[in-house]
């Protein structure tokens, strides 16, 4: 088949062009970035190409898998009594993707609209709540929502999916051989990336900056697929690894009992706090212009969080971890509830200075071990949390027709659904034009802001703000469930989806 060849030789391209961005970049940073692109997209490319040239060679023999891959975000699972829940929790992830990018369109802590750390009209904001009050009491009530509903999320909702992910890598392995779950990672996570960074992820820019009347520029975008490539990174380095102590350790056998529930959140979340605390406070990658390098959205949620979900999923999957937390003694699940709940307070009261001022202080930022251990400790609780609410209520019937729908469109969602949100967001900009609401532009993040009577910059009305947001949310899933449907039904995107 041409398409790994293709994506193979595309990912060369890609590197190609990231070498010719550092050469041309100004600062260490984006220097770094780029090459460091570039070496991982030729790593990507000649490991694929190796793979088809072995496979050709010395197909390799197929071993029974002892879990179904089906249910990686890279392709829909199969509607098995068992795997129902894991597909519901995998639509309402995605779906929880999409409303988060949604909110941050318009609180105090988002990248696009009201963007109030920095607001557009110079400097830091010396008093945040008096600006945050100006449009109003429905404002500081979205506000106060919004930024509590996006930073529970930011700690645990991506990492869910590289741990579901993981979970099934095990199987994929075991049953397709090294070699051809190599082209299949390629092709079903590599694919879409190369797709999203060349084609769509350009052209998005071009439209915001062109609708804001800025120069257009044609460059590297990769969007949401930052995820998409660090998945498939480690998911290859999974295989090699796995590869290499089959070939060198075929006797090897190695039992792992899974850890008490209650025990998992605790242990895993200190490790990973203290990793978190180390990337920023002693290794100060931020400082030195690492926090990114490499594609990667946050290295200090990266290592701290997302890479030890990844492998605690690779390790749950081999060692059949699944069935106990699917089994879960009722007592066991209600406290990991409320443990998870009581986390997820404190990061609230954390957050209190952007929402509701409280008397109690909350030391909030990864230079504290105490907080960055709450929001790993947090992210790992929620996760077993809804897996195990997820099988106990969402897995007592096969798929509907709806659902197996969803899940099919679920991966392509996570990709286009935000060229689909500026698209809709431009709409909406035009309707509060026609409304004879001014609208002005900052290129940074494509921020919006509105104008006084004077031409003065101010905020949104928060009426305006809450008729956004469900405008956009609801226009966002409507066109992006559907569309990626029928496109997971073209010739090419098919073997991708």
């Amino acid at each position: 088949m041409w398409i790994p060849w293709a994506v193979c030789l595309s990912f060369v391209g890609l590197s190609c062009w990231r070498l010719h961005d550092g050469n041309h970049a100004t600062g260490a940073p984006a220097k770094r970035d780029c090459y460091v692109m570039s070496a991982n997209f030729l790593g990507i490319a000649l490991l694929g190409l190796a793979s088809l040239a072995w496979s050709r060679l010395k197909p390799e023999p197929r071993t029974p898998a002892t879990a179904d891959d089906t249910a990686d975000l890279s392709k829909p699972p199969k509607p098995k009594a068992h795997k129902v829940y894991l597909t519901r929790l995998k639509v309402f992830l995605t779906f929880i993707v999409i409303a988060h990018h949604v909110c941050v369109y318009f609180t105090k802590g988002g990248f696009h609209l009201l963007f109030l750390s920095d607001v557009p009209w110079g400097g830091p904001v010396s008093d945040k709540d008096k600006i945050m009050d100006q449009p109003g009491p429905s404002y500081r009530v979205y506000n106060i929502l919004g930024t509590w509903f996006e930073w529970l999320n930011q700690p645990y909702f991506m990492a869910a999916f590289f741990l579901i992910s993981g979970f099934f890598c095990p199987g994929s392995l075991n049953r397709k051989g090294l070699a051809a779950y190599t082209i299949d990672k390629i092709v079903r996570l590599g694919g879409p990336y190369v797709l999203y960074s060349v084609a769509l992820g350009p052209a998005t820019d071009a439209m915001n900056l062109a609708y804001a009347e800025y120069p257009v520029e044609y460059h590297f975008a990769q969007g949401p697929g930052w995820f998409i490539l660090w998945l498939l990174n480690w998911s290859l380095i999974y295989g090699i690894l796995a590869g290499a102590r089959r070939q060198f350790l075929p006797n090897l056998r190695v039992q792992l009992a899974m850890p008490h529930p209650l025990v998992l959140p605790p242990a895993l979340g200190l490790v990973g706090g203290m990793t978190m605390w180390l990337v920023h406070t002693e290794w100060k990658l931020g400082e030195q212009g690492y926090r990114s390098v490499g594609g990667m959205q946050n290295w200090i949620y990266g290592l701290g969080i997302q890479l030890p979900f990844f492998l605690f999923g690779v390790t749950a999957g081999h060692f059949d971890w699944l069935e106990h937390l699917e089994q879960m003694k009722v007592w066991v699940a209600w406290t990991l509830r409320c443990y998870t709940l009581a986390w997820c307070m404190y990061l609230m009261i954390g957050y209190g200075e952007r929402t509701i001022p409280l008397k109690v202080v909350v030391q909030r930022g990864h230079g504290y071990i105490l907080w960055s251990s709450a929001e790993a400790t947090y992210a790992f609780g929620m996760t077993l949390t809804q897996i195990q609410l997820f099988h106990q209520y969402f897995n007592k019937s096969t798929l509907s027709k709806l659902m197996r729908h969803a899940s099919g469109a679920a991966y392509g969602v996570y990709l286009v659904h935000l060229p689909i949100l500026y698209f809709w967001t431009i709409i909406y900009l035009e309707l509060l034009k026609a409304s004879r609401v001014p609208i002005a532009f900052r290129r940074d993040h494509f921020m919006v802001y509105s104008l006084d009577k004077q031409g003065n910059p101010q905020l949104l009305d928060g009426y305006v703000v809450w008729l956004g947001f469900f405008f956009l949310l609801i226009a966002t899933n409507l066109v992006s469930w559907p569309l990626c449907h029928y496109l997971k039904k073209l010739p090419v995107l098919e073997k991708m989806l």
